[in-house]
């Protein structure tokens, strides 16, 4: 005998919010450069939290707190992390180190070499725009165009360098906010009289043109300095880092 599902006032009403929801999510998604990166922050969490009470997973406070050294200090040019990621294996260095641990990054890496902090920063950089690394910085490293240092990666590498090319502040500005917006192929034949004007390389107005979004360097900054750390942990403690790294993997 089939049983009949009945739906009363108040699993309608909450059916109605999800539907709401699911249609301004469906909305959002429109302007957000990446929905899955968007979504995993808010999984995490609620992963996170649930972990908590069952016991089966560490918080990255959980993996410092037993350290004795103080890393509020940790120097970017530490020479034991520089060591470990001039060794060019990318896999076993992103392994377990939050915002590095997916492999198009490592397929970055493997074409960029990052030597240094800076290095890793742009990495990152490139792997959460978009139209930043493909068909365009990958394209301009692995043709020795240009270098890991001079290629634009966040936004406000853009403003960096136009002020450098004298520029004005209100103008690079303003620049540098129609292209993370993706709209700097709109402007290319107004960027290109100011940017020959200024002596600015032939690449860069390319460059511009490809991309769609571009990070924020503030954003970037935040996922490095947790990185850093988590390398150095993973350097000078590395039982402890793979226990952890193995709980998270099977929780």
């Amino acid at each position: 005998m089939k049983k009949t599902l009945i739906i009363d006032n108040d699993i309608n009403e909450l059916l109605l919010k999800v539907h709401k929801n699911l249609a301004t999510l469906n909305t959002m998604s429109e302007y957000i450069s990446d929905i899955d990166l968007f979504l995993y922050a808010y999984v995490y969490e609620e992963a996170l939290e649930s972990s908590k009470i069952e016991g089966t997973m560490c918080t990255m406070e959980d993996i410092f707190s037993n350290i004795n050294n103080d890393l509020s200090d940790l120097d970017i040019d530490n020479a034991d992390i520089l060591t470990y990621i001039s060794n060019e294996n990318y896999e076993e260095v992103f392994d377990g180190i939050f915002g590095f641990n997916f492999e198009s990054i490592v397929k970055i890496a493997n074409i960029a070499k990052p030597k240094t902090f800076y290095d890793l920063f742009k990495i990152i950089s490139f792997a959460h725009g978009d139209g930043v690394w493909a068909n365009n910085a990958e394209i301009l490293l692995k043709d020795s165009k240009i270098t890991l240092e001079e290629s634009i990666s966040n936004r406000d590498d853009i403003f960096d360098i136009l002020v450098k090319h004298d520029i004005s502040i209100e103008e690079s500005y303003h620049i540098m906010e129609n292209v993370r917006k993706g709209k700097g192929n709109i402007y290319s034949e107004q960027y290109l009289e100011l940017f020959e004007k200024h002596n600015l390389p032939k690449w860069f107005l390319t460059s511009l043109t490809k991309i769609k979004y571009l990070f924020p360097r503030a954003h970037v900054i935040s996922f490095m300095l947790l990185a850093w750390k988590l390398l150095w942990f993973k350097i000078h403690n590395r039982e402890e880092f793979n226990d952890v790294l193995e709980k998270s993997k099977n929780a």
